[in-house]
């Protein structure tokens, strides 16, 4: 495995905006793609005992707000990563 770190750089190119990363927008592919980070972030966040379910989905949607292209390829990667598979060969009915 090649340990390097690899960056890619276009001079000419203008700079991205800081927080363009979650998907915004009215369509319905939007609201799915956006719904699904929301809940996996509340998922995986660590919810302090003192949050109640209104703060826990003010820091979620926070999150949203403000991530970034890099963050949200890292939480696709980990939600590609953790989901389920199953294959027919797998299935056995008496589990």
């Amino acid at each position: 495995m090649d340990d390097d770190v690899r960056l890619i750089y276009r001079a000419s190119a203008a700079p991205l905006p800081a927080a363009d990363g979650a998907p915004s927008g009215n369509t319905k592919e939007s609201i799915v793609a956006r719904n699904a980070l929301g809940d996996y972030l509340d998922a995986v966040l660590i919810r302090p005992l003192w949050f109640d379910e209104e703060k826990q989905m003010d820091r979620v949607s926070q999150s949203l707000n403000t991530m970034t292209r890099s963050e949200r390829i890292l939480l696709e990667i980990e939600m590609t990563e953790r989901a389920k598979k199953i294959h027919s060969f797998e299935y056995d009915p008496l589990k």
